[in-house]
């Protein structure tokens, strides 16, 4: 049980609280547009990566399908990062960062039903923190572009956030309901 929570925990974390970061989004303060296109960049990509290990370590049909579902999402996403990142002159990390692999490595061992948990109850927490952190960005920046970009995502990870509680209602998985660090 302590390393499953210790899995969420750092799911839930990925991209947005690194500790080497200058500035993270928990800070209250608005990121400078090229730290905010990164993070989300690298949200992103992490979603799309454990969503397409959820094709081939979940068991469960729901799991499966809703993994399906970050990949296309964030995907779409990720488009619109890119597009506004090559608008503003920015260029993109090309790599997960260091604790996004560190997170796949953790997920990655696991199968069926062990899997199918923790890659919900991650996804739960994670959409939790990233909904927050877009919620502050939306609110602090000064940037049109990072605004917009914020606003237009929002929807879309709220909807996620519903299809994950509700898989994890159906599954009979228990959600909290704190946010804890970012996503």
């Amino acid at each position: 049980m302590r390393i499953l929570c210790t899995l969420v925990v750092l799911l839930a974390s990925v991209a947005w609280a690194q500790p080497n970061s200058a500035k993270t989004m928990t800070s209250g303060k608005a990121l400078s547009p090229k730290a905010f296109l990164d993070k989300a960049s690298e949200v992103n990509r992490s979603e799309i990566q454990l969503g397409e290990l959820a094709q081939k370590n979940a068991s469960n049909s729901l799991v499966k399908q809703d993994g399906q579902r970050m990949i296309t999402d964030h995907t779409r996403l990720e488009d619109q990062v890119k597009a506004l990142a090559s608008k503003m002159d920015v260029t993109l990390p090309s790599t997960l960062s260091a604790q996004d692999r560190e997170d796949y490595r953790a997920l990655s061992p696991k199968t069926g039903a062990a899997f199918d948990r923790s890659y919900v109850e991650a996804m739960v927490a994670g959409h939790k923190a990233v909904i927050a952190e877009f919620e502050r960005e939306i609110n602090t920046t000064t940037n049109a572009d990072i605004k917009t970009l914020a606003q237009d995502a929002l929807p879309t990870l709220q909807e996620h956030l519903h299809i994950w509680e509700s898989a994890a209602k159906q599954l009979g998985y228990p959600i909290t309901s704190t946010t804890g660090g970012m996503h």
